[in-house]
């Protein structure tokens, strides 16, 4: 059965960690809010891309690349107007559904501009790129006029990679929404199977677009802080990169090296993959951002794109949730608590040696961060994006927050007398040390009280040592409303008491001294067997001081003269303060 004392104690320890537990994770989340842990996170993310079992190759979309091998079959490079509407020409015959250019081409590029221009004209489903965000790129004049435009741009984070996917600008109030490439192509793809997007809340920018609904990404969506979410942005989730979409070379198109069908029914991107080309970005599949073979093609991030809308409306794939803030909050103080909880379940196994404790504890840590990781992924595979970096800080901040706690705890449980939770003796030793080289150091008054319970014997005696417990506990807490916050109030001994009183001259030290025995007759301790002549409890006080400048003591002389102080207060009646005065030489 449990007692009083432990169920106090026990108390004690659950407001500790209720304590720790919240403030841990309000710290870990004001530092996600500062931009502390957004790389870490986006590390994290990249990992999680490059772990997940790749996906199957996205059958309605085919990628026509330009590598190097293609540029040289040309012979030149950008390839001709002639050889551009050859190319489309091919693609067409095969009745693709849409046909993607991300090739700019604002200037012509002889011999067959004219041929180009009546090949674009007679193909509708071919879409051009031109770019408009930050740096600008003129579309075909042609492709502009007939309003069959898409934007090439690609938004990078801080570090430089491609998380998300643009889906929209409009640069003005009055101007019209512009696409992506990536979007115009998936829209143009799903609308020849009857699937159009819908506004449900235009205000919010929520738009349903077959089984999925989209929500533009936000400032502080998943682990971004202030991100620039300008236009109409959601996170990307990949596919993968370029083996993960069927691809057919420039070289093979143009020489009828592609089998019949291989186009039908698809959406076609036309792009670069050449490396000499220097259209390459970094993804999360991205190691090195220093090997460009281990970058990805523009093509390859806007095929991406495209397969995630039409996946997503047509209910395959999930696109990217984030939790909404005060869902993460409690994610975040969930795993704080979690932290707090296994230290005080290692810590209070009495079963467990020292050594075998931390060994316990410091795994227990390791399996615990690899379990805010693991989930990370297994929502990751869900579709959620859940911070991993803020919750495996909170976790491991709330065990060192508490094992610090309980550091400081028993160090001042160490330092403290037990029975009266005042300094005891050997912090008293410390701290007159520390005063005295301080004292010596800055030239000033060092003074000392010590007190002693008059007749405490007698008190005990005839009222019981619990009563005597209770008595100098009272006296003590009265000594410590009494003296000034620099000051040390320590048991020195049975019931005696003493205080160090730095930078205090002797007249101060007893005018505290005297306020100590006021203090401890109005707790009105009833004493009827004490030899003062009080009824009360009363405390007898020897009071000395040194002055560095003048005199050549000892910290054990000091101590010396007020013990001698004391009994003097104790000869001549109790129940008062006397300073120690030097007896003059003799003559």
């Amino acid at each position: 059965m449990v007692n009083r004392s432990q169920l106090n104690e026990y108390l004690k320890k659950i407001c500790g960690a209720a304590i720790v537990t919240p403030c841990v994770a309000a710290l870990v989340i004001a530092l996600q809010y500062l931009g502390i842990f957004q790389v870490l996170e986006w590390a994290v993310l990249d990992r999680f891309f490059r772990q997940r079992p790749q996906e199957p190759p996205d059958s309605r979309i085919v990628l026509i690349t330009i590598d190097d091998d293609d540029l040289t079959e040309l012979g030149q490079w950008p390839i001709s107007d002639r050889g551009l509407a050859d190319l489309i020409q091919k693609i067409q015959r095969d009745r693709p559904v849409v046909i993607g250019l991300d090739l700019y081409r604002d200037l012509p590029v002889e011999p067959g501009s004219e041929e180009l221009v009546e090949v674009i004209k007679s193909t509708p489903n071919l879409i051009g790129v031109q770019k408009r965000v930050e740096t600008q790129v003129k579309p075909h004049p042609t492709l502009a006029q007939l309003n069959r435009l898409a934007l090439a741009d690609l938004v990078l984070d801080g570090d430089g990679k491609i998380r998300r996917g643009l889906i929209s600008v409009q640069t003005s109030l009055n101007s019209p929404v512009e696409l992506s490439l990536g979007a115009k192509l998936a829209l143009m793809y799903l609308r020849e199977r009857g699937i159009e997007a819908e506004y449900i809340d235009p205000k919010r920018q929520h738009i349903i677009l077959g089984k999925a609904k989209f929500s533009p990404l936000l400032q502080y969506d998943g682990s971004y802080v202030r991100v620039d979410n300008g236009g109409y942005q959601i996170l990307l989730n990949f596919r993968g990169v370029q083996n993960n979409f069927q691809t057919v070379s420039l070289s093979d198109v143009l020489s009828d090296r592609v089998p019949e069908g291989t186009f039908r029914d698809r959406a076609i991107l036309i792009g670069s993959v050449a490396i000499s080309l220097k259209d390459m970005y970094p993804t999360p599949y991205s190691k090195s951002f220093s090997n460009e073979r281990d970058l990805t093609p523009g093509v390859v991030i806007h095929a991406n794109l495209t397969s995630q809308i039409v996946d997503a409306a047509l209910g395959h794939r999930p696109l990217f949730q984030v939790l909404p803030d005060p869902l993460e909050w409690l994610y975040v103080l969930v795993w704080s608590g979690i932290g707090t909880g296994f230290y005080f379940l290692v810590i209070e196994t009495k079963s467990l040696k020292k050594v075998s404790r931390k060994v316990v504890l410091s795994t227990g840590l390791i399996v615990l961060s690899l379990g805010t990781l693991g989930s990370g992924y297994l929502a990751f595979l869900a579709g959620w994006w859940i911070p991993s970096i803020t919750p495996l800080f909170a976790l491991i901040g709330s065990a060192i927050a508490s094992a610090v706690k309980r550091s400081q705890k028993l160090q001042r449980l160490a330092s403290l007398d037990n029975l009266t939770q005042v300094a005891n003796r050997g912090t008293f030793d410390k701290f007159l040390l520390q005063a005295w080289e301080r004292n010596i150091n800055l030239q000033q008054n060092l003074s000392l009280i010590f007190c002693d319970v008059d007749c405490f014997k007698l008190y005990n005696d005839n009222y019981g040592h619990q009563a005597g417990d209770r008595c100098l506990q009272q006296v003590a807490k009265a000594m410590c409303n009494s003296v000034r916050m620099t000051d040390l109030v320590a048991r020195y001994g049975g019931e005696e008491f003493v205080v160090i009183l730095p930078k205090a001259q002797i007249d101060q030290a007893v005018r505290i001294a005297e306020r100590i025995q006021s203090n401890v007759q109005a707790l009105q301790i009833p004493h009827t067997y004490t030899k003062a002549k009080s009824e009360y409890v009363t405390l007898s006080c020897g009071v000395a001081s040194v002055n560095a400048k003048s005199d050549d003591l000892s910290p054990k002389e000091l101590i010396e003269r007020a013990d001698r102080a004391l009994y003097q207060a104790k000869e001549e009646g109790r129940d008062r303060a006397i300073a120690y005065t030097p007896k003059p030489p003799s003559d």
